[in-house]
């Protein structure tokens, strides 16, 4: 009977719900780094080292860059650090980066490395994905 069940349902609904679920799945982890960024203050650091790590990117590896940084919230100094994806060239050592910084707990941080425009982006894509899934889903249930 179940299986009777998955032969009937339209593919435009299966189709908006792997949208709109993937949108979410997609989106839900920067969603929760802007609300919990959102009270965060801004810095300047000075990059400490960086170098280039193997991770795994799926199912091959990539190279990332782990930058160590340092920074300063009100008379207190703090050290951080952040696995980004940029050449590795593009921190050296005693160069001048934005960090952003929780003003209640300053040892928390993070390098703002991630352009506005680039979780903007990713942001709108997830939205386009949602709303055309709701779109399949209400082709389908109609």
């Amino acid at each position: 009977m179940p299986v009777e069940f998955l032969y009937r349902v339209p593919r435009w609904v299966a189709f908006g719900v792997v949208l709109v679920v993937g949108a979410v799945l997609f989106a839900a982890p920067q969603v929760m780094d802007l609300v919990r960024e959102s009270g965060w203050r801004t810095t300047e650091g000075q990059v400490a080292a960086a170098r280039e790590v193997t991770a795994t990117c799926g199912r091959s590896e990539c190279t990332r860059l782990q930058v160590e940084y340092r920074y300063t919230a009100g008379a207190q100094s703090y050290s951080g650090q952040a696995e980004l994806s940029a050449r590795p060239n593009a921190y050296p050592a005693g160069a001048a980066v934005p960090v952003r910084y929780d003003a209640a707990d300053p040892s928390q941080s993070t390098l703002d490395a991630t352009a506005p425009s680039q979780r903007a982006l990713g942001l709108g894509l997830a939205a386009v994905a949602a709303v055309g899934g709701m779109l399949c889903l209400w082709k389908g249930l109609r």
